[in-house]
């Protein structure tokens, strides 16, 4: 068994960012999963896919949330389901966070999470000039 992943995000994104991490690793050895909000969408509708889904992809020892915006209704969602199940949330998906998923998709829930906010944080680097003038 091991933790699986699911993204609920908008209009797809998460799926967009597990599609790209996968062209750069290769299948993952982690369960993955998607559900997408679109505005619109009846919420109390898209809760129960988002529980069904999290439910499907539970083998037993939790799973990862990744939402795209806190305060928003996919993090909202996944708040609300998380007490209830053997989740985890965290908000804000990237690549270097679902490429780290990947990376140490063997460890438990708790490490995972680590894992993947470690990700997060160390992929927000400026690469560009600073906007200093030249002396």
């Amino acid at each position: 068994m091991s933790v699986a992943l699911v993204t609920i995000t908008h209009n797809g994104i998460g799926k967009a960012i597990v599609d790209a991490a996968e062209s750069i690793l290769g299948t993952p050895t982690i369960t993955v999963r998607h559900c997408s909000f679109i505005a619109g969408d009846d919420v109390e509708q898209f809760e129960r896919r988002v529980m069904d889904t999290v439910r499907e992809a539970d083998a037993g020892d939790g799973v990862l949330v990744l939402t795209d915006l806190i305060g928003a209704t996919p993090c909202n969602v996944a708040q609300r389901l998380a007490p209830a199940h053997h989740v985890r949330v965290l908000s804000g998906i990237s690549l270097p966070m679902v490429l780290r998923v990947f990376t140490y998709a063997r460890c438990d829930l708790a490490q995972l999470v680590e894992r993947a906010s470690d990700g997060a944080r160390v992929g927000v680097i400026e690469c560009g000039p600073s906007d200093q003038a030249p002396s």
